[in-house]
């Protein structure tokens, strides 16, 4: 059965994807008012706040395929609190190297969650490891069904996911 909401129309089962929609459109205004002109600074403080404290939700993982806040991606991606970065590529396919999270590490999270595939093939190799340390990045990696569980139980950390979706 379908029926109509507010001009959107959708079918009942998919009551999760309406509170997903709902809630991007809700980040999409705060950084509306954030890019304003005329909000205060107090004001531009709180709503970024409030969007620091938020991060996408990860649904659904199965091999080569992820649903994050309503959206399937096929490729690797880089969840970070405010926006996914689809079609994440590294130098070298199962080996992440510090030169595969330049953009991660410009946006200095505290933790840095990485799917290492759905058997687990991709290598977080110890200098990196070291490297993300060295820079205040706790790093936590593991099979990308066990890193998507993780990513969506972290609520207290600026977070950033980096998930290999295959292998």
């Amino acid at each position: 059965m379908v029926t109509t909401l507010d001009h959107i129309v959708v079918k009942r089962t998919s009551v999760p994807r309406i509170y997903c929609f709902a809630e991007r459109i809700r980040q999409n205004c705060l950084k509306i008012l954030l890019a304003s002109s005329q909000a205060s600074p107090l004001v531009k403080r709180i709503v970024h706040l409030q969007l620091m404290k938020q991060k996408p939700t990860i649904e659904q993982y199965e091999f080569g395929e992820v649903v994050i806040d309503g959206r399937t991606y096929t490729s690797d991606v880089i969840v970070f609190p405010d926006r996914v970065r689809a079609n994440w590529w590294r130098k070298e396919g199962h080996r992440l190297d510090v030169e595969d999270l330049e953009e991660v590490i410009e946006y200095k999270p505290e933790l840095l969650i990485v799917g290492t595939g759905y058997s687990g093939c991709m290598q977080v190799p110890e200098e990196t490891v070291r490297y993300l340390r060295m820079k205040g990045i706790e790093v936590r990696a593991a099979p990308t069904r066990e890193a998507v569980q993780l990513f969506n139980r972290v609520k207290d950390k600026k977070v950033v996911g980096c998930f290999h979706l295959t292998c």
